[in-house]
């Protein structure tokens, strides 16, 4: 499991994934801004990727999209600037592949970082500060385990997390998580649904502390009709 810094790698194949648009959302790290990556595979091939920024610092951000994590050579650079605390960039990428990610930053203090490696039973959220994998072993089955970095040593966790599919949900959380050498291990947790999906519509991590320390990743889909 892996978070995303700057620079993030990770070597990963092309996968063939029936899915049309996927969004990931997630908080910006020392900016209580969020960062969106919404990606739509276009008739010709190509992908439209559309990053947003809400509620960020106003002014200039950059940086860039990667299409393929384990190369920065394709990189796609991102050069946008924030009004009324708003940012919006749309690009079409050829050859995109199902490990990409966002990150644009703002001077030395402030970071929106977001992406996700998409795999037929295996979906993968990440940012600066927080990750999720969710692994599809069946039809319904999904079993989820996380990550936060970032935190201070002794500090106290909750965390909840969310799956969607077409016509049911699941969920699990709890709370007693401790940081320690700087991160929380979100415990592993098998969640079930009566569907025959072995791969969700949605899901989400959202973890706090006890002083007002929110982390939080959503991801949703959406998949070809017929």
């Amino acid at each position: 499991m892996r978070v995303l810094g700057v620079h993030a790698a990770v070597a990963v194949a092309l996968l063939s994934v029936a899915v049309t648009t996927t969004t990931v959302r997630t908080d910006c790290l020392g900016d209580p801004g969020t960062i969106v990556l919404r990606q739509t595979l276009l008739g010709s091939g190509a992908t439209r990727v559309v990053v947003l920024g809400h509620g960020v610092h106003d002014g200039r951000w950059v940086g860039a999209f990667s299409p393929r994590a384990s190369s920065t050579d394709d990189d796609v650079d991102i050069d946008v600037t924030a009004v009324d605390h708003e940012f919006r960039t749309s690009l079409v990428v050829d050859d995109v592949t199902a490990d990409t990610n966002a990150t644009l930053v703002q001077g030395f203090k402030r970071a929106c970082a977001v992406g996700r490696t998409l795999r037929p039973r295996s979906t993968t959220l990440a940012s600066a500060s927080i990750a999720l994998v969710a692994r599809h072993r069946a039809p319904g089955e999904l079993i989820t385990r996380g990550v936060v970095v970032g935190c201070e040593d002794g500090s106290h966790w909750s965390y909840a997390t969310s799956v969607t599919y077409r016509d049911s949900g699941a969920g699990a959380g709890s709370n007693g998580l401790v940081c320690r050498d700087g991160q929380v291990t979100i415990p592993r947790t098998v969640g079930h649904a009566d569907v025959d999906q072995t791969v969700p519509d949605a899901l989400s991590l959202v973890v706090r502390d006890g002083h007002g320390d929110v982390r939080r990743i959503r991801y949703r889909a959406s998949t070809p009709a017929g």
